[in-house]
Parts: C-alpha cells; structure tokens; sequence
C-alpha cells in the first residue's frame, strides 16, 4: 500500500504526477505501487543534439541548448549553468523544462497568437499555456523526440541563412525534427540507511553534480520520525562512496573511505552532530563497499572495503580489505583495530570473460564460525559472477584460492544469477535462521552494451541458510514506464540496495532511475520501500524472474 504523506516539495509533485501515468501492468512489485516515499530527488540536465555542418555533407558536431535568460542559443559544451534544464513532470504525461539559473521555461514564441512552423523557442515566465508543455518521447539507443504536447510540432534546430542556426518548432509530419540527448548534470548514489538509537531513520546519500550551487560531490544526511512516511535534511557531511550506517553502544556510527583514510565518523545526538576519527591512512585512494552492512560476530565488528592500489584502470585496480575491532574496546582508537594486507584480483583468473576486477564485498559469518566475503565480479558477458574469500583466523589476511568452480565450503569464483550485475546487500537474520539478499538478478545481456553495460530493471530477495545456494523469493522492483524491454533496461535502474530489519518487516533504499530520459546508471532519485511480514513471502522459481 502506498502512503501519500508529506515529503519534500519536489518528491510530493514527482510522486502525485506519477499517479496519473499509466502502467502497462498492476503487479504488486511495480515501481508506483511499490514506492513509500522519495527521500530525495533531482532532474537537472543538458539538452544536446547533432546537427550536420554547413557545407560538409557527412560531417556533424554535437551543440548543447542555453540561454541568456530570454534567448536561446546553441554552443559547444560549456558547463556552464545557462546550458542546465529542469525538467518538471507534470499530469498527463507532460513536461516543463525551466532553465535551472532562471525563473524561465522553454517556451514557443507565439506571434499575432499564431503558432507556425519556424516559430522561435525562448525562455518566458511560465503561463500555464500549451506554448509551455511538452512531451519527451524515447526513441532509439537514449536519444529522445522533444514535441508540444497539444500542438504537432517538434524541437528542431534550423539552419537559416549563412549558416546561423535558430532553435524553433517545425510541423511534425515530413519535417526533420531534431533527436535530443539529455544528460544528467546532477545524480544521486550511495544510499545507507540504518535505525538510529532513538528509534528515527536515518539515510546516507551522496550527490554528484557539476552546477555553481552545488559544485563538485556532498554528502547529505536525511532522516524520518515517521517510519519513512516523510524526510528531511539532517545534515551535510564531507562526501563518499558507499559508506555504512549502523548503531554500536547508542551512538550512530558511519565507516567510510574518505580519500586515502579509512575513517569512523560518530554521533552521539542521533546524527546531528558528528566527531570524526581517522583509523588508518591506507596510502591508495578509498573506496567503501557500496554502503554493505558490518558486521557483529563474537564480539568484533568487521567492515570491508577497497581501495584502488592493484594495476591501473576499472575495476581491476580493486584490492579488497577487512578491518576489525573489538566492540567493547574504543573503536574511535586506531590502536584497536587490526586491517588486513589487501587481496588484489587475480592476474591470471580460473573464470574467463571478466574484466579482472571485484568490488563492493559483503562481509559475513557462515554457518561453520567462519568469517567470509562475498564479492562482486565484473564480468559483462555472463553478469552472474562472484567470489568467495574467506578472512584468516588472525584477521590479517584475505584468503582466495583461485579456482572455478568453488568447491563447496571453499574459497573461489562462484556463478550464481544475482552475483554480478551490480552491488548486492546480505544480512543475516538470527530470529529466521536465514542470510537475505537483495541484488538485481541477471536477465540477460542489455539491449545496447554502452558504457554502463548492465541490466538493473528489476530487484529481487533471495533467501539462504548455508549463505551458498541462494534461492528466489521473489520481485520487489519493476520498471512500469516501458513495455519495450530495452528502453526499460536502457534507462531504468533499482540499484545499491541497503535494508534493515524492522521487526517483521524488511525497510530498504534504493539508488533509483525512474522517470528520468537519462541512463538507468545515473540515478535522480533515492527511494524508500518497505516489505511486510517478508518471512511469509512466497518463493518464486528461478525462471519466473523475468514475465
């Protein structure tokens, strides 16, 4: 069931005009249906398209849309604010674009309140007129049609005389309407959520953007008193990838690679204040693993995490690390915690077809005592890749023998459908006697291998008791914008889930690309969903991932 209570301003007008879009289907794991609030959400981007140069039949270059706060023009890329979009959905299938700088919206010049083909395009005050609403259409590889939503009349750039180009309208029908490609300027990733000691919710979130307000990456921390019915900004934090929330003596910690250091960050006022403690200088830069939970075995709290010390490119320069400390010792003392000697990718793999790298690991205790990771694999071809380390009894090193298959109970590379497509979350849960995953299930090779080379439409549960042989529970998230599976796998992601337990109920955040004509990677939202009573969910079979 969806509540619809208060959130920010944005989420609330994104979540109501999604109401009014139609899906091709009503299943329970269906994006709208699925969705309990938006925690934070962006949508500025560039508008960019190809047009052929005068006189050199063949030849094009790539012009990006901006303005001067009236007029717009075409320029090669600037990065400059003036050539930022907001697109802002509105009922009906239906978009205005504002330009991010400005209170102006991209808007057709109506002459003698006539509307032609030719008539010029400029950034007007908005009126709520037909002049200002426009429909996004998808068309091949992430290129999109940009026409008046009550008028047949597209976006084109036109070549007048000596070359000048104008952005204006041409009739749809026999005319050469331009193909757009929008950008993500801003993006949101590296979702974290945890309960904090007073019982709020709290989320980690980490934006990416290259605008004048908000230049470069920032962390933010939002959190809810209302079981996730609504958010707010908690607070601005340095900025990371991947960190991990989580509670230890009624204090709210995060552990995180911040640069070169490992560093443990504190709150004791429940997040709105934090004191921060670098553990170790690892001397390569840091990476976290994608916000995977710690762990709490025999009274040590583990962590894992990489940097990027192997050989040169992504992902094979990952090393995967294990830190450690005692729970009852003073985790905030770098003397208390024992690192381990990294583990690079092997040189030579046993599993052929990747791209010699592992990432994002989860660190858990097996049934046996034992302390063992479980990585990521990147490997394009298949998508269902992984590895199993295990950690030595002394905690200083990562043990992997460099084998395929894994024999069971030892380490090596794995093949399982949930292994590689991206960063998957496992928890273990001692009331079910049960590890619980959530991961995007591999569904085959996307429609187009482009820079981001997978498919993460669809996030699944999976359950295990032995942490080896996971089984399907089922669906959580679908994609319901697109019946055409390569337009929904082309820009539609639900991706680095992190969950906790609440009581009988699974709540999880979702890195999300929903609603946007951008690629499914860049995600303009961060979303919160629940799972109720999930140790009753019926299990699928394996081959009922896909409809």
């Amino acid at each position: 069931m969806i509540s619809i209570r208060r959130f920010s301003a944005c989420a609330a007008a994104f979540f109501v005009c999604m109401l009014v879009y139609p899906a091709p289907r009503t299943h329970a794991e269906d994006f709208r249906l699925a969705l309990h609030s938006v925690v934070e959400s962006v949508n500025t981007m560039t508008m960019s398209t190809a047009i052929e140069l005068p006189g050199q039949a063949g030849k094009s270059q790539t012009v990006f849309l901006q303005h001067d706060g009236g007029t717009v023009t075409l320029a090669a890329e600037s990065k400059a604010d003036n050539q930022v979009w907001q697109l802002e959905r509105l009922p009906g299938l239906t978009w205005r674009i504002r330009a991010y700088n400005g209170d102006g919206y991209l808007s057709v010049v109506v002459d003698n309140k006539a509307l032609y083909g030719g008539s010029r395009v400029a950034v007007l005050p908005w009126t709520d007129s037909e002049n200002q609403r426009w429909c996004v259409t998808c068309d091949k590889d992430l290129s999109v049609a940009i026409r008046l939503k009550t008028k047949p009349y597209q976006l084109r750039v036109n070549t007048l005389a000596k070359g000048k180009l104008q952005v204006d309208v041409s009739e749809l029908e026999g005319s050469n309407g331009n193909l757009w490609n929008f950008k993500a300027v801003e993006k949101l990733d590296s979702p974290s959520i945890v309960k904090a000691p007073n019982g709020d919710l709290v989320v980690y979130m980490k934006k990416d953007g290259d605008l004048s307000k908000s230049r470069g990456k920032s962390g933010m921390l939002f959190r809810s008193k209302d079981g996730g019915d609504s958010w707010v900004r908690l607070a601005d934090i340095s900025a990371t990838y991947g960190p991990t929330l989580f509670t230890l003596k009624d204090k709210l910690c995060m552990l995180a690679g911040v640069d070169t250091k490992l560093v443990l960050r504190v709150s004791e006022d429940n997040g709105d204040s934090w004191t921060e403690h670098v553990i170790k200088n690892i001397g390569h830069a840091l990476e976290s693993g994608g916000g995977a939970p710690v762990l709490f075995a025999d009274g040590v709290l583990y962590y894992s995490f990489m940097d990027y010390g192997g050989p040169r490119g992504w992902p094979n320069s990952f090393r995967l690390y294990v830190a450690s400390c005692p729970v009852e010792s003073d985790i905030t003392d770098p003397a208390n915690w024992i690192i381990t000697a990294p583990r690079p990718f092997p040189k030579e793999p046993a599993v052929s077809g990747t791209r010699n790298g592992w990432l994002e690991p989860n660190v858990l205790k097996a049934p046996d005592g034992d302390i063992w990771l479980i990585a990521r694999v990147d490997h394009i071809a298949k998508g269902n890749t992984g590895a199993y380390l295990r950690l030595s009894s002394d905690r200083k090193q990562i043990e992997f023998d460099n084998v395929y298959p894994a024999p069971e109970n030892k380490t090596g590379f794995i093949t399982a459908p949930w292994a590689a497509p991206a960063k998957f979350h496992i928890v273990y849960d001692e009331k079910s006697g049960r590890y619980w995953m959530m991961a995007n299930p591999y569904c085959g090779p996307p429609a187009q291998n482009r820079r981001h080379p997978y498919v993460r439409n669809v996030l699944a549960l999976y359950s295990s008791t032995d942490m080896r042989n996971f089984v399907l529970v089922d669906r959580l998230l679908e994609d319901d914008q697109f019946s055409d599976w390569g337009q929904s796998n082309l820009r539609t992601g639900f991706q680095q889930s992190s969950f906790i337990i609440s009581g009988n109920d699974l709540l999880y955040v979702s890195r999300t690309a929903y609603g946007t004509f951008n690629n499914y990677h860049d995600a303009n939202m961060i979303t919160f969903h629940k799972v109720a009573d999930y140790q009753r969910m019926p299990y699928l079979k394996p081959d009922n991932i896909m409809r």
